[in-house]
């Protein structure tokens, strides 16, 4: 939802919600939000959970460990229109693929292409960003020659975030929902020319080069902070994918060797979607609480923030009862529980469908007037979590997946085949199956005809569909295939 389209609906609901003043005297709005919140507040208090803006900014880490203060980012934290910004801005857009459609693979492990080495020596000779010279040489070595002549410093970016593996952004918290994020935007940008660069050393043999920009694909997931913004935790989880596609070229190349796989397991281990998103909620809601506060005691200003230009922030809100913004951060709270306590269950790596359903199907019921005027900005922010339960299960799925994938090739190296039953990797090439995040029994698994093989999750319809996927992932099955050996 774009910023004003933020802005209208809250300002239409402000207004809307003068007429509770007709259906409730204001001193009884006013003790129900207080009762409400008071009883919410203690619950969250009591839970350990924050509530307010000072309890999510994250504490301070010493200059030499944060990769925020590396010279890649230098200037993209700056204020938005500032010199140093736009020449940051400039700097990192330069350093991306170009905007038109990508050849095979898509960066998505929906895709069951293999890369297309001519498909993509086009795409680099038509793009003139790249600054090829017009002969067509051999493919790859096209590609490679491409992704140097960006002039993005992929080498001194790894090395950077192995230096300074973790990451504290300078971002303003304080702005909540008008809060800029602009290096997420630069690293996922960069992860897809990394991701680029692995599948062409993959191609190439050269097995210790594409392990390593498959690692640092994975820092940059870690450096969007997913456990600290849901932005940031839906950055990490298209990033991932990203790595998940130079993994499946890997395997299929069967490019590395058995310590170099147990290596991408390891690494593959350390990404927890689920805990992520979990507590990026609870950091949301804080934030939540605190637009809140602010848009009770300063309409005019908090608005502004979201649309300075826009006239339509000097309407009535401030004349909204706050016995009104006390309700509905009451509201809010309830329901982001229910669903952190319900639906994603990270101690059993799982995510309940029914009880998602459910509590959708209840927000639906609740969400209608005049209920819906004590509970404005939830009736806003609430229905976008759906999306983000369905995206946390299919990464968990991904992810799983990829674990079981890298075992089945360590087996490969062993036996030279792949088992017909998942069962046999148990203990040597995995301690246990990664489990289906839907239904919490082991990933699905088939040994394909044509030699190839077929990992999948039965996904958010909760019905197994054979392994067959579909475009709409609350549709079909989450699927992860073998790519074919490359001709």
């Amino acid at each position: 939802m774009t910023k004003k389209k933020l802005l209208i609906r809250i300002l239409v609901g402000c207004m809307a919600a003068l007429v509770l003043l007709i259906v409730f005297p204001a001193l009884g709005i006013e003790w129900y939000g207080a009762r409400q919140w008071e009883k919410a507040e203690a619950n969250l208090r009591a839970r350990g959970e924050p509530v307010t803006l000072q309890e999510i900014i994250p504490p301070p880490i010493s200059d030499a460990e944060n990769f925020a203060l590396s010279p890649f980012l230098t200037g993209i934290f700056a204020d938005s229109g500032t010199p140093e910004f736009i020449t940051a801005k400039a700097r990192t857009e330069a350093w991306a693929l170009p905007s038109k459609t990508l050849p095979p693979p898509k960066m998505n492990v929906k895709s069951e292409e293999p890369f297309d080495a001519a498909a993509w020596q086009k795409y680099v000779h038509a793009s003139p960003e790249f600054q090829l010279a017009p002969a067509y040489g051999a493919p790859l070595a096209d590609i490679r020659q491409a992704i140097i002549n960006l002039g993005a410093p992929l080498d001194e970016v790894a090395r950077d975030l192995r230096e300074q593996p973790r990451m504290r952004a300078p971002v303003k918290y304080e702005r909540t929902f008008a809060m800029s994020l602009p290096h997420l935007t630069v690293l996922d940008k960069l992860s897809a020319l990394y991701s680029l660069r692995a599948i062409t050393s993959i191609r190439l043999g050269n097995s210790g080069d594409s392990l390593q920009d498959i690692q640092t694909i994975l820092l940059l997931a870690r450096a969007s902070e997913p456990s600290q913004t849901l932005i940031g935790h839906l950055v990490a989880s298209t990033i991932e994918a990203k790595a998940a596609t130079a993994i499946r070229e890997g395997l299929a190349t069967h490019v590395w060797n058995d310590a170099q796989l147990q290596e991408l397991a390891a690494e593959i281990s350390t990404c927890q979607p689920l805990a992520q998103i979990t507590s990026a909620l609870g950091k949301e809601r804080a934030a939540f609480f605190h637009f809140s506060r602010q848009l009770g005691s300063d309409p005019a200003r908090t608005l502004g923030e979201l649309d300075p230009t826009s006239m339509l922030k000097l309407t009535g809100a401030n004349r909204i009862p706050k016995g009104i913004w006390l309700a509905d951060r009451a509201y809010y709270s309830q329901y982001m529980q229910q669903m952190m306590d319900g639906v994603l269950d990270t101690a059993r790596g799982r995510v309940h469908v029914a009880k998602a359903h459910e509590l959708e199907a209840r927000f639906k019921e609740e969400d209608t007037f005049p209920q819906r005027m004590l509970h404005l900005l939830s009736s806003i922010s609430l229905p976008v979590f759906s999306t983000l339960q369905v995206g946390a299960a299919e990464t968990t799925a991904r992810l799983n997946s990829a674990q079981v994938a890298i075992a089945l090739e360590r087996c490969r190296l062993v036996h030279q085949s792949w088992p017909t039953q998942l069962a046999a990797l148990q203990p040597g090439f995995l301690p246990q199956i990664p489990l289906d995040p839907i239904d919490g029994q082991p990933l699905r698994y088939r040994l394909e005809p044509d030699g190839r093989y077929r990992i999948w999750s039965i996904g958010w319809n909760e019905k197994d569909d054979d392994g067959v996927a579909d475009k709409a992932r609350e549709k079909g099955d989450w699927v992860w295939v073998s790519l074919p050996l490359p001709q």
